[in-house]
């Protein structure tokens, strides 16, 4: 398995730290230039294998090494790095030495104007750190093979934030519910400004509090702003692991969760692919599939398709919760066994308690973090038992009365590894939806 690196960004959406000495090879034009900013070296890339790559030429392994947040993830470390003079990212090292620097000679270009040459070195490093990798493939999970999060850990998961008194009323009550980390799943304040949005956060939960988003629609024209907050934010966080393009096609592993935060329907492709990739090699108990948008059919709104089946049916296979937004309202399944025609798993067709197996999982809309309040549209009546498919657990819609609020899940609930409890709050303190997740992912349906 290809250990692949390719930057985009301005900071460190994934920090991978060696745990012995490497060496690493590259090329700069000016050596005093590196050491007063190492972030000048760039475009890099690692290999397990001997293999040529356009355009940095030919990288072969030297040795591997072990991440030490990562047991399952190895990262190649003979790599050729090439600096530019617009780049400020890409490799940090740490009680690094360079040596073996192999000066060549400055030519003229026809009209005698010095032409430079890059100049070879080797550097080794006691630990080293790729940072700002927006693509990771990784032979295992981000997460630790087989880790469960810590007893009753709690999640809060939202969407369609928008900066109003709401917003903050929501982030307050997921302060005052006492979960552990948010889970947010776009549109994250409709106003693109990525500065002010990280504020409130860090105003009512702190700078460090475990956030991570995907993006939304509404996101796009201030991503790399939003997204460098979500870097920064990472980068705070020390046991928080992420690979790939943070919140657009990302997979990240934090206190026993793993998670991968997409961005299908609103920017990036092959998300099907990658998804698939990813839960494959995870090991992880806990999984959760967070993206904004909808198929019509997996949420209760005006909502037309917008992902296609096959990251529906990529999750439910692979045993992961799916988590939605972008319509402003909360609705839930039961557990089904098949996305695409809203089949309710037979074992398990009780609306307050679902099952996560390989080829088993529900869907939920959590859309109600502050923005506006819409109405249910489809699979009408209002009131249990819903119309459609009978796939429908709970709908908390404008008709039902709903506000603002959030859907919390508190995972080894009680110190049971393979259960989960969660339920639906608004900032009225009404609780809109209580159900119970048992973990089977160990397990395949027949």
């Amino acid at each position: 398995m290809h250990l692949f690196l390719r930057f985009f960004s301005l900071a460190a959406a994934a920090v991978v730290m060696a745990d012995s000495p490497v060496t690493s090879h590259g090329e700069f034009d000016d050596l005093s230039a590196l050491g007063r900013n190492p972030a000048a070296v760039t475009s890099l890339y690692s290999s397990n294998d001997e293999t040529t790559v356009a355009p940095w030429g030919s990288v072969s392994l030297t040795r591997q090494v072990t991440a030490v947040d990562s047991p399952s993830a190895v990262a190649p470390v003979d790599v050729t790095l090439k600096p530019t003079d617009s780049s400020n990212f890409v490799l940090t090292k740490s009680h690094a030495s360079i040596e073996a620097v192999t000066p060549t000679p400055r030519t003229h270009d026809e009209t005698g104007v010095d032409v430079p040459h890059p100049q070879s070195f080797t550097a080794t490093a006691d630990d080293v750190a790729y940072v700002n990798v927006p693509y990771v493939e990784l032979a295992d999970s981000a997460a630790a093979p087989g880790t469960v999060p810590p007893a009753d850990f709690t999640v809060a998961f939202i969407g369609d934030q928008g900066s109003s008194s709401d917003g903050l009323a929501v982030l307050a009550l997921i302060q005052s519910e006492g979960a552990d980390m948010v889970l947010h799943q776009g549109d994250l304040d409709y106003e693109n400004n990525p500065t002010a949005w990280d504020q409130r956060i860090n105003d009512v939960l702190g700078s460090d509090f475990p956030y991570f988003a995907s993006i939304g629609n509404h996101d796009t024209s201030a991503w790399t702003g939003y997204q460098q907050k979500l870097v920064d934010r990472l980068a705070r966080i020390p046991e928080a692991t992420c690979t790939g393009d943070l919140g657009v096609k990302s997979s990240c592993g934090y206190q026993g969760l793993f998670f991968i935060l997409s961005g299908v329907g609103t920017k990036g492709v092959d998300h099907e692919a990658y998804i698939r990739n990813e839960l494959t090699q995870t090991a992880a108990r806990w999984r959760i599939c967070p993206w904004h948008k909808n198929q019509r059919k997996m949420q209760i709104g005006g909502q037309n398709d917008r992902t296609r089946w096959g990251v529906y049916e990529a999750c439910r296979e692979g045993g992961a919760i799916i988590a939605t937004a972008h319509e402003h309202s909360y609705s839930r399944t039961k557990t089904l066994i098949s996305m695409q025609s809203q089949t309710v798993d037979p074992d398990w067709p009780h609306p307050q308690r679902v099952r996560v197996a390989r080829g088993a999982s529900f869907v939920f809309v959590s859309g109600l973090a502050g923005k506006s309040v819409r109405d249910q549209e489809r699979c009408l009546p209002s009131e249990a038992p819903y119309g459609c498919n009978g796939e429908w657990a709970s709908i908390y819609a404008s008709q039902q009365g709903a506000t603002h609020g959030a859907l919390f899940c508190t995972f080894n609930v009680g110190a049971q590894a393979d259960k989960a409890r969660c339920y639906f709050k608004d900032i009225g303190g009404v609780v809109a939806d209580e159900f119970t997740i048992t973990n089977l992912v160990d397990r395949k349906l027949q």
